[in-house]
């Protein structure tokens, strides 16, 4: 963060940007003294300032409480429904794109020829169920419930990312087979 630690969101949003105030107000019709007054803290952000200043440069929804100014990207009614179901368990607009676009990118398959599409398929469903699996355990570890933690899920996905075919690495020392070490975390005793 450095010098602009302690900086208003909006001036900092301005300088990421290279603009000036006046720059700024040219592109979202915010006056430049409406400008000047929330980033010196005269005025405070109000919804409507932040709605306009949202639209005019397609930022995502926290992008003043959050101060990350990345761009938002154009999605369909459908994806935008997953978005939301996202955000509401881990209420972070911007954090919900991110997971959701990420797993958009996994699971994409354009261009490829349909024989293809299909290895990619059986090749990344087992990631996705130990990814499953490694999010179970750490609900119920998030919990304090017991739970037998074990590595072997991360294990088997580093085997399996590191020996598809393409990669031609052959791994050894890790097994697919669980292995299973106790580890001991105050009172309780968790496994992995």
């Amino acid at each position: 963060m450095g010098k602009n630690k302690g900086m208003n969101p909006l001036k900092k949003l301005r300088k990421e940007l290279r603009l000036t105030q006046n720059g700024l107000m040219e592109i979202t019709g915010v006056s430049t003294t409406t400008i000047s007054n929330i980033e010196t803290g005269k005025i405070e952000m109000n919804a409507g300032i932040k709605q306009i200043i949202t639209g005019a440069l397609k930022l995502y929804d926290d992008w003043y409480e959050q101060s990350d100014f990345s761009r938002s990207v154009d999605i369909s009614a459908a994806e935008q429904n997953i978005i939301e179901y996202i955000n509401k368990n881990i209420d972070s607009e911007l954090g919900a794109r991110r997971i959701y676009l990420a797993f958009k990118e996994v699971l994409d398959t354009t261009g490829m020829e349909a024989e293809d599409r299909i290895k990619y398929i059986k090749y990344m469903y087992p990631i996705i169920q130990d990814i499953r699996k490694i999010a179970e355990e750490m609900k119920l570890q998030m919990k304090k419930e017991p739970v037998n933690i074990r590595l072997d899920h991360a294990k088997k996905i580093a085997y399996d990312v590191n020996n598809y075919e393409r990669y031609g690495i052959k791994l050894s020392g890790l097994a697919t087979t669980p292995t299973i070490n106790p580890f001991i975390v105050g009172d309780e005793e968790f496994l992995f």
